[in-house]
């Protein structure tokens, strides 16, 4: 990506060559990570630019990881030491100067890459963690209610399965619809082992704690699961007593009005039994 001049102003058709280059890489689950890009021109590319091809904007829901870096030419290989990548821009092949810069270019751009693909799974799921959060705080009120008793009045059935849709959902995209509990993307399976790529992508996991965190967020989620699943079976649970009062008050009802129609009866009877011994009696 080019850069703008120290000036601030966008290059044009003017411009011969711009002073310096950055990398983007733009990840298919709404992620971008940058390298030596400014804040303010990372701002635009995704405000500007990109937000008109995202799917499901997030909003203020973003979320944002920043690690340091540096390149030393003393080195082959990148490593990662507390949260700062170092780029190893050292050639392992002794060429001609032209093929040295290609090999070292293509090296250094999939060691980005490999580093880029672990901050963006963090990232990605810096925001799930986010919305799991939200999503419990938003059902603290519900608990509380649970402590006046029995008699507590519970949610509606189409609020209990909407919270239940909305937990599977971010369960979903957590372990389904993403590649975020893969040990390992697909992008680097066909890549040469001796790029050490793999090592690249395990390195921003474990700085940041990727795998511990997506075991905490599987188990917040299994407790925000048990909880939506206990308050609908105390929903069905009042709406089957519900429905067996309900019964029983019909069978009372018919009880009732059999015992009424048969109160109402019984004087027309009394009538009809006295009418028949009288005409016994005259004819005897």
């Amino acid at each position: 990506m080019p850069l703008r001049r120290s000036t601030g102003r966008p290059l044009d058709e003017t411009d011969s060559k711009p002073q310096s280059t950055g990398d983007v890489f733009i990840f298919s689950s709404g992620t971008v990570v940058s390298w030596g890009v400014p804040r303010m021109e990372i701002e635009d590319l995704t405000t500007e630019v990109l937000l008109s091809a995202a799917t499901e904007p997030l909003g203020t829901n973003a979320e944002e990881e920043n690690l340091e870096y540096i390149e030393d030419p003393q080195e082959s290989k990148s490593l990662v030491q507390g949260e700062t990548t170092v780029l190893g821009t050292k050639s392992e092949h002794i060429q001609a100067v032209q093929d040295q810069n290609e090999h070292r270019s293509t090296r250094i751009v999939l060691a980005k890459l490999a580093y880029s693909s672990g901050l963006a799974r963090a990232t990605k799921l810096a925001v799930l963690e986010n919305l799991v959060d939200e999503y419990s705080q938003s059902s603290r009120s519900v608990l509380s209610m649970l402590n006046g008793g029995p008699m507590a009045r519970l949610k509606s059935r189409r609020w209990i399965y909407q919270r239940l849709g909305h937990l599977l959902d971010l369960r979903a995209q957590l372990n389904l619809y993403s590649e975020l509990a893969d040990d390992l993307p697909d992008l680097f399976w066909d890549t040469k082992q001796e790029l050490g790529l793999e090592n690249y992508y395990h390195q921003v996991g474990r700085t940041l704690d990727v795998l511990r965190r997506i075991k905490i967020l599987n188990q917040k989620m299994d407790y925000a699961e048990e909880i939506i699943g206990n308050l609908r079976d105390m929903r069905s649970e009042i709406h089957s007593s519900r429905l067996e009062w309900i019964i029983i008050w019909l069978i009372a009802f018919e009880v009732l009005h059999t015992i009424w129609i048969e109160v109402r009866r019984l004087p027309q009877e009394r009538e009809k039994a006295k009418g028949s011994l009288d005409l016994v009696t005259v004819q005897g």
